[in-house]
This record gives C-alpha cells, sequence and structure tokens, in this order.
C-alpha cells in the first residue's frame, strides 16, 4: 500500500532533518513513572473494556468506526458515568461559554457538548478529560455532566510523545507501515491504540490514513499526517 507521503508532498513539509518549532496542543497527561510503566506492561485485557472507560483518540466517522460514538451510547443507555480521556481531531475552537460543543471534522461524527473546564483545546486538536454521566440529546449528540475532572494518568501507555514520533528520522517509514496495518487489518486496532496512544496525535492521523487506503483501494491515504505533525515541523 502507499505510504504516508502527506507530509512532505501536501504540507512541504520535510520529516529528515526537521526542526522543532514551539507550539501550543493539548496536554497530553502521559505518565512516565515507574508504576505507570509496569501497569501497562502488565496489562492483559483490553484497557477500553467495557463502557465504564474511553482512553483513546476519536476517528471521527459514523458510529460503526468510532469507539468513542459507541461508548458514549453505551453510558447513555445504562445510566452509569463513563471515564473519558479522549481526543478528537476538531476544527472547533471553544466558545465563551461554560460548555463546548466539539464534533471531529469528518462528516457525520458525534458530537459532544462538555463543561469547558474539562476541554482543552486548540483549534486542531480537543482533549475531554475526567468523569461524566452521558445524556443522548439526539441521535450522535450527546450532552456530559462532570462528575469528576481527575485524570487517570496510569491508563496511559507509555511512549514517545507525538513530537518525538513526528521529528524522527524513520517517521514517514513507522507512521506509514502502522497505517497499512491498520487498513489490511481492522483486528489490529487495540494492540495500535496501546502502541501509538502515547502519540495522540499521530495515532488520530494513523486511523485516518488508514481509512482513507481502506476506501481508495490503497491508492490515497490524505494530509492527516501534514494535520498531525504540523506544529512540530516546519520546511527546511
Amino acid at each position: 500500500m502507499k505510504r504516508l507521503l502527506a507530509l512532505g508532498s501536501v504540507a512541504a513539509f520535510s520529516l529528515v532533518g526537521c526542526s522543532v518549532v514551539d507550539s501550543e496542543r493539548p496536554a497530553e497527561g502521559t505518565s512516565n513513572s515507574p508504576a505507570a510503566a509496569e501497569s501497562t506492561a502488565s496489562a492483559t485485557a483490553d484497557d477500553n473494556a467495557g463502557d465504564s472507560q474511553f482512553v483513546d483518540v476519536s476517528p471521527g466517522g459514523p458510529k460503526k468506526e468510532d469507539p468513542l460514538w459507541q461508548s458514549l451510547a453505551g453510558s447513555a443507555d445504562s445510566g452509569d458515568p463513563i471515564y473519558l480521556w479522549a481526543w478528537m481531531q476538531t476544527e472547533d475552537e471553544p466558545g465563551d461559554g461554560d460548555s463546548v460543543t466539539l464534533s471531529p471534522s469528518t462528516q457525520g461524527s458525534v458530537k459532544v457538548t462538555a463543561p469547558k473546564s474539562t476541554v482543552d483545546a486548540n483549534g486542531t486538536f480537543a482533549l475531554i478529560t475526567g468523569t461524566f454521566t452521558v445524556e443522548e440529546k439526539s441521535d450522535g449528540d450527546y450532552a456530559l455532566t462532570a462528575k469528576s475532572s481527575e485524570a487517570k494518568d496510569d491508563l496511559i501507555p507509555d511512549g514517545p510523545t507525538s513530537e518525538e514520533r513526528c521529528t524522527a528520522e524513520n517517521a514517514q517509514d513507522t507512521i506509514g507501515g502502522a497505517a497499512d496495518k491498520l487498513a489490511q487489518d481492522s483486528g489490529a486496532r487495540e494492540g495500535l491504540r496501546k502502541e501509538w496512544l502515547s502519540s495522540p496525535e499521530v495515532w488520530w492521523a494513523i486511523q485516518d490514513a488508514s481509512r482513507n487506503l481502506r476506501d481508495s483501494g490503497g491508492d490515497f491515504e490524505g494530509d492527516s499526517l501534514a494535520t498531525a505533525c504540523g506544529d512540530y515541523v516546519e520546511a527546511g
């Protein structure tokens, strides 16, 4: 399948010999403590098992393709609270009110309204953190009520940050290889989630590129890598 070349060909960036630039982004909240590493290494069950927590990046799109949408629907149906460390790629800037309504930029995606205090957004990516009760306002439209804003960093696998992934010399090969793998085998998603979640923007790009590859028969991966890495590299 076609490798991810979007960062060079679409955004006129180079991943080889690139320089890091300062940027504003949602805080990843990744813990590098030995306890967190031991917890991640010894975990044998799916960290997202059941509807009690969602620690992941939404790929956007229809419900059948989006674990975030599925998790919110399950929580709304059961009435049980859900813990979210939920990223999405969105073009929405936070408003001035007490709540923020976000939706992944992919057409036909879920819509989520959350207390502004639980959202970290920069106009490109957004992160919702906390434990919430979920109300379904209409099909695919959910309102969150915060029970706790405490982050559970031990649920986040350790690994390279998005900046480190984007500026690595072999970035195109490793990121492109992950997108190819997911495009060919949707069952590989959970293993890839654990491997790439420490780099949430890049994990989103992998999911978006894999969907484009599947839909185009391997001919088109889109410009998701440029979107994910644009804050970390500059031309030349």
